[in-house]
């Protein structure tokens, strides 16, 4: 590999991943740490970066000044305020690299996929649908954040039983009140009212509901039958992102090799099987790949290294 040093940044609204490529010795680190989402935690969360690239530097023993570039896959930054905000701090932070910005879905999606085409579904938090073609061009479905969209990610899920249970809060109905119960056991609290009114006062409500998603599937796997309509319907609503991606790639349908990341979708045989099911209603067959990687090692793959997939497994990188 040439020269200098490559850094690629996973940011999300839950925790953050860096990872530092010396390019000449073929080493790197993987350091993780907090939120860096100014959405949800604030502008001061982008100091965040300065802790995690001193970790770092410090673990490789080499200077920042040799990271040429940056590829930085950054939850928050559709919001143009956000964007600017990241470009100067990371500028700052990198002052001789370049320093590229892209969605932090098209980092789990290079993980996957390489620089090759194909498609993916991610459903974590949130939910998006992310192709990219023979060419390299990248589309994207869905990803519109959780007050407009992310339908059928975990935070979906949870705030979709939580607003049914309200609804029909005088029902007896033996399925409605078993899932009452159990997320009123996980939340710890001593009632649905007082689970309610956390939730409310709560300024990290979104990953907080989001936790509860094992409640809901559980439920549905044990089959809770009003849990397990609100898992067809978010497994619908993910394979409308992906037909939609197909439409928008003018790809036609037949075979599905289909990318899976997020740990709600990876985690869940069962959320992926109900999937599944909708999604033979459109394509021929449907195989899940995953990556063994995580999603930060994407970056590596836009690098101008040129790294592979197949690169990943020679490369000698620490977490730690």
């Amino acid at each position: 590999m040439a020269e200098g040093a490559t850094v690629s940044i996973d940011g999300g609204g839950s925790s953050t991943d860096l990872l530092l490529l010396d390019r000449s010795s073929s080493k790197g680190v993987i350091v993780s740490g907090g939120r860096t989402n100014p959405n949800s935690s604030g502008m001061g969360c982008l100091e965040e970066f300065d802790r995690l690239m001193s970790s770092a530097t410090e673990f490789l023993e080499i200077s920042q000044e040799k990271v040429d570039e940056v590829i930085a896959g950054l939850a928050g930054r559709g919001n143009p305020k956000n964007r600017k905000a990241f470009q100067e701090k990371l500028e700052t932070l990198f002052p001789k690299a370049d320093v590229r910005q892209i969605n932090d879905s098209e980092l789990a999606h290079r993980g996957i996929w390489g620089s090759g085409a194909g498609y993916t579904i991610l459903a974590g938090t949130g939910s998006v649908g992310i192709g990219t073609n023979g060419v390299g061009t990248v589309y994207f479905t869905g990803g519109l954040g959780h007050m407009v969209g992310d339908e059928g990610s975990g935070y979906w899920l949870v705030k979709t039983a939580i607003t049914e249970l309200i609804m029909n809060e005088r029902s007896t109905d033996a399925d409605l009140v078993q899932l009452r119960e159990h997320l009123v056991k996980h939340f710890n609290a001593a009632n649905f009212d007082e689970l309610l009114t956390r939730l409310s006062n709560d300024t990290n409500a979104t990953f907080l509901i989001a936790s509860a998603v094992p409640v809901i599937l559980g439920a549905a796997e044990n089959g809770n039958f009003f849990a397990d309509h609100i898992i067809s319907r978010g497994a619908d609503h993910l394979t409308e992102l992906v037909t939609e991606l197909h439409e928008k790639m003018n790809d036609s349908k037949g075979d599905l090799l289909l990318g899976c990341t997020g740990s709600v979708i990876k985690n869940s045989v069962y959320y992926r099987q109900c999937m599944e099911t909708a999604l033979l209603y459109e394509f021929d067959s449907v195989e899940w790949l995953e990556s063994p990687f995580i999603p930060v090692y994407g970056g590596l793959v836009l690098s101008s290294a040129g790294i592979t997939l197949a690169d990943f497994e020679q490369i000698e990188i620490a977490h730690v």
